[in-house]
């Protein structure tokens, strides 16, 4: 199952585009994580404008 959050990036973390990935510090970036019965995986992170 996947979890989805709209999260404020103030620490900069990459964050995939539809051009390709870039950057993203002090903005609104959309991010998700698969949870299981075993635990969590890591954060993605998806830009909400381009």
């Amino acid at each position: 199952m996947f979890h989805q959050e709209h999260w404020f990036a103030w620490f900069p973390v990459k964050i995939r585009t539809r051009r390709g990935e870039r950057w993203a510090w002090l903005e609104h970036v959309m991010r998700e994580c698969a949870h299981t019965a075993y635990g969590s995986g890591d954060w993605r992170y998806y830009s909400l404008t381009n």
